[in-house]
């Protein structure tokens, strides 16, 4: 007989020296009355929907935000032109 047909046949002695373990439930699953592995299922598919969430909400603040600067520029350049308009037409 090889060593690997050998240790095959230990294994099989221990395995019928155990004390018997509890069956398993009756859907196949490990713990009774749960479903396992769900949790993690879950959260592979819940996480990064929650992470990709957050990473759009913060792009559309930051391009409010531009936006929101870009328009005060463009208001505070056409009030200075105004200005210097208006201080021409005073002159001549």
């Amino acid at each position: 007989m090889s060593d690997r047909a050998d240790r095959s046949c230990d294994r099989d002695k221990r395995e019928k020296d155990r004390a018997p373990t509890k069956p398993k439930a009756e859907n196949g699953n490990c713990r009774e009355g749960g479903l396992a592995g769900y949790m993690t299922a879950e959260a592979a598919m819940i996480v990064p929907a929650v992470f990709a969430l957050i990473i759009m909400l913060l792009y559309l603040m930051f391009f409010l935000y531009d936006r929101c600067v870009m328009t005060q520029d463009l208001y505070t350049a056409a009030y200075r032109v105004s200005i210097q308009r208006g201080e021409k037409k005073a002159q001549s």
